[in-house]
């Protein structure tokens, strides 16, 4: 053996042969796995493929073109992933030298490798080139008033800027009905809001309309109050005061009280408020603590209550008063000659609880004649009586004789 492996023939028949099989594997077609996954065919299907369109802007407007369409590509693997991948042609409509009106074009595609094979769904689309038309229009602002919290109302809404430009053919310009910026809003309204809404252009149907607008959002305000006032509260006196009793002053903490009702109509109807006093009952000076009574309709009521202060006077005449006479000299004696019965009637006027207390024996009522002569004289009557209570006597004078005590 090792003489055959020395022996250069064998070596050579050995290289003959390495050769033979190393020419046979490189030429012998590749086996069907190998080939599908490095050179076969493959096919990609691409949806919402962007399309754009050539034609004048300045002057046209084309409605009717889609937006995207369908692109399926078919070719070598590698050229399809990498065009799917890459994205790298452009699908469009060319109407650069379209007329005005309705039209079917191609929908077309470019810088796509020729090696693949393109299919457009659609392939052909109806377009209509108008004319274009730039048109200025005023926003009318809208809301949804259910929104509007029970006891507020809303004014005339402005808007910002009033006016905006649209711009689209012309047949869908001379469709337009209503421009319209509507609020939107979370939650109930209870005070004036300014917010951001979107135009809406629509027609008579209420259809949105395919149109360009400037500037597309604007500030929306509506103005809301309560619907409320202040209502005058007035005292209503009822019944006859007690013998004896006098109402100065009846005086309320507030005239007025704030009021909000359901609707305008309710508030419109509310002229005033009485508190109800029965003048029989008063019968001293004192605060009283009155609720005011809600008319239908009426959320809230501010204040619900009110303090009616009374001030009230008494007046009693105590009949009979007797006269006390002051000064007489040791020898000396007096007699009244008018009042007869030497008294008058006191009429006092004060705060019933003073008044109550006082009793005839508790004033003095007297005349002074520590400077006078026997004979007959004229003397005022002094009365003593409390500050706070006002009086009157039945005469102011008195008609005395004064005479020597001849018995002594």
């Amino acid at each position: 053996m090792d003489k055959l492996m020395d022996s250069p023939w064998f070596l050579r028949i050995l290289a003959l042969l390495l050769a033979m099989l190393l020419y046979i594997s490189v030429n012998l077609p590749q086996n069907d796995s190998v080939r599908d996954s490095n050179t076969g065919e493959n096919s990609e299907t691409l949806t919402d493929v962007p399309v754009n369109l050539y034609y004048d802007t300045d002057n046209l407007v084309v409605t009717g073109a889609p937006k995207t369409v369908t692109l399926n590509i078919e070719g070598p693997r590698s050229i399809v992933q990498s065009a799917t991948k890459l994205r790298d042609f452009e699908v469009y409509i060319d109407l650069t030298d379209a007329e005005i009106g309705k039209q079917e074009v191609e929908v077309q595609i470019r810088n796509l490798s020729e090696k693949l094979t393109a299919t457009l769904d659609p392939t052909y689309v109806t377009v209509s080139v108008q004319e274009r038309v730039t048109k200025e229009f005023t926003v009318e602002a809208e809301y949804n008033a259910d929104l509007l919290q029970e006891g507020f109302s809303a004014g005339q809404p402005s808007v910002e800027p009033k006016t905006v430009k649209i711009t689209g053919a012309k047949d869908t310009i001379e469709q337009i009905s209503y421009v319209k910026a509507t609020l939107e809003t979370n939650g109930t309204l209870d005070s004036t809001v300014t917010r951001e809404a979107r135009v809406q252009v629509l027609d008579r149907l209420l259809n949105k309309l395919d149109v360009i607008v400037e500037p597309e959002v604007v500030e929306v305000t509506i103005p809301i109050r309560a619907i409320e006032k202040n209502v005058p509260i007035n005292i209503k006196r009822v019944g006859v005061a007690q013998e004896g009793i006098t109402i100065e002053s009846m005086t309320l903490s507030t005239d007025t009280t704030k009021v909000r009702a359901v609707s305008q109509q309710v508030l419109d109807s509310i002229q005033d408020l009485e508190v109800t006093v029965n003048l029989r009952d008063i019968i001293e000076s004192k605060d009283i603590t009155v609720p005011l009574e809600v008319p239908e309709g009426v959320l809230l009521m501010e204040p619900e209550q009110v303090t009616l202060s009374v001030e009230v006077t008494k007046t009693v005449t105590l009949s009979t008063v007797p006269i006390s006479i002051e000064g007489l000299g040791e020898n000396e004696v007096a007699a009244f000659l008018n009042p007869e019965n030497g008294a008058v009637n006191v009429t006092l006027t004060g705060s019933p609880t003073l008044i109550n207390g006082i009793e005839a024996s508790d004033l003095q009522v007297e005349i002074d004649v520590s400077e006078l002569d026997a004979g007959e004289h004229e003397v005022d009557v002094i009365i003593t009586v409390p500050e706070t209570i006002d009086w009157e006597i039945s005469q102011t004078t008195a008609r005395i004789v004064i005479q020597e005590n001849t018995e002594s």
